[in-house]
């Protein structure tokens, strides 16, 4: 048969490249969450309307608990107001700190780790809500703002381990920087809870 009424043949379509980013979708990297191949974590999903919810009803619903259970409204005011102190007092020497030793990731990110840590935060507040409204009914006033102050402390220590996950998770490390964000975490805890004090002192007197 004549080879001139052979119908051409296209060559071969290159396979794609499943290990990047393109029309078949994100890299396999990037559907499990975890680091890039340089080292660099994957961007975070944003914060729902949900989370941002949890945010701020987390710790006003706990507040509100408390001061039901005392009988006294300063915790209601206390608790998302020491929350909401905190975060803007310390996490921007948080972020300077990192900056000076070559960790800080960049202000977007940092600003959707800093929502997916009072996202946790306000989750385990809600969670310990109803634990402290049952335990505080039979238990002294006393007992009952103790039982509080721990709860709103096991809130913060969530919020801190999510937010640092958040921050560095898939990040390359870096030397100094669990120094730092564990200093920074005391740091905030005690503030919280000696500003706690002042605005619930008289409360405990």
């Amino acid at each position: 048969m004549d080879a001139r009424l052979d119908p051409p043949h296209d060559p071969p379509a290159p396979a794609p490249d499943l290990g990047a980013a393109s029309a078949y979708g994100p890299a396999p990297a990037a559907l499990a969450g975890g680091a890039q191949a340089d080292g660099h974590a994957v961007a975070l999903p944003a914060l729902t309307a949900g989370g941002l919810a949890a945010a701020v009803a987390g710790p006003a619903g706990l507040g509100a608990a408390l001061a039901l259970t005392i009988g006294d409204p300063a915790p209601a005011f206390a608790v998302p107001v020491v929350v909401l102190a905190v975060a803007a007092l310390t996490l921007p020497g948080l972020y300077i700190g990192a900056a000076v030793i070559g960790a800080a990731p960049p202000l977007g990110r940092v600003a959707t780790a800093v929502g997916h840590g009072l996202r946790a935060l306000g989750l385990a507040h809600l969670g310990l809500l109803l634990p402290l409204l049952f335990v505080g009914a039979s238990a002294s006033d006393g007992a009952a703002f103790a039982l509080g102050a721990l709860a709103v402390a096991t809130g913060a220590l969530l919020g801190v381990r999510a937010l640092h996950g958040a921050l560095f998770g898939g990040e390359r490390p870096v030397l100094g920087r669990g120094v730092l964000f564990t200093a920074w975490a005391v740091t905030a805890l005690v503030t919280g809870l000696r500003l706690y004090a002042e605005l619930t002192r008289e409360v405990m007197s």
